[in-house]
Order: C-alpha cells, then sequence, then structure tokens
C-alpha cells in the first residue's frame, strides 16, 4: 500500500467559491498559538464593566508587540499583520 502525500495546501468553500487557506500549513502552529493567546488574553476582558474600569494596561500594546510577548514567529506574523 502507498502511504499517503502530506498536506501542503488547504482550501475551504465560502459563499460558494473554492479559496485556498490564507496561512501555509507549516505556520498553522504558529497561527493556533495567536489565536489561543487572542483568547486567552480577551478573557480578562469583563464585558459588563467599562474598560477604563478594569486593570487592563498590560494589553495597550502594538499588535507587533503582542506578536512577540507570545513568542511566535515575529517576522512571518509581522508581516501578515501589516499586509
Amino acid at each position: 500500500m502507498k502511504s499517503d502525500v502530506s498536506a501542503e495546501h488547504a482550501a475551504f468553500i465560502t459563499d460558494g467559491i473554492r479559496r485556498s487557506f490564507p496561512v501555509p500549513l507549516s505556520e498553522l502552529p504558529d497561527l493556533e498559538r495567536a489565536f489561543i493567546g487572542l483568547r486567552d488574553a480577551s478573557r480578562r476582558i469583563t464585558p459588563s464593566q467599562p474598560l477604563s474600569q478594569q486593570p487592563l494596561n498590560y494589553l495597550d500594546i502594538s499588535v507587533e508587540a503582542f506578536i512577540r510577548r507570545m513568542s511566535l514567529l515575529q517576522q512571518r506574523l509581522t508581516c501578515s499583520v501589516r499586509s
């Protein structure tokens, strides 16, 4: 039996149109860490309280600094964020 070829690309269909996944499969672990970091940071925010009454100064930083703080591959992700 022939072994499976490793996936190199992904695609999804939205609004009936087939589109390629915008992130290479090799970078999906970095993307997952970014999503987890964003999720964890957002859990510290209490929606029922005004932001000015919450201790959120550590979140008052640039996107690049936020990504660096999560120890992600800075060059790849900051380029994507700026695009």
